[in-house]
């Protein structure tokens, strides 16, 4: 994303020699932050080692991500099926 912005700064009518670099105003890059719905999952996903009841909902919901989304949303997380496949992509 910020080589994009990047370029779109390039196209403009001010060209400069130096490379682009965009200030986000934060002192780490965005990827090592949590975001919110990533920590409503993580929450959930404990959730659901230390519940039986909930660990059985999920289960039902098998390889359905938008079902887990929606019993997570019923005992309060919310977070989206996207989040939901990242996280099961590195937790796996």
């Amino acid at each position: 994303m910020p080589e994009q912005m990047c370029q779109q700064f390039r196209t403009k009518s001010v060209v400069s020699s130096r490379p682009c670099q965009l200030q986000l105003g934060r002192s780490q890059p965005l990827t090592e932050q949590p975001t919110m719905s990533m920590k409503q999952l993580e929450t959930f996903m404990s959730r659901v080692k230390s519940n039986d009841g909930i660990r059985e909902e999920v289960q039902r919901c098998g390889k359905d991500n938008t079902c887990v989304v929606k019993v997570a949303a019923k005992h309060g997380h919310k977070f989206s099926p996207a989040s939901l496949s990242r996280w099961q992509r590195d937790h796996h």
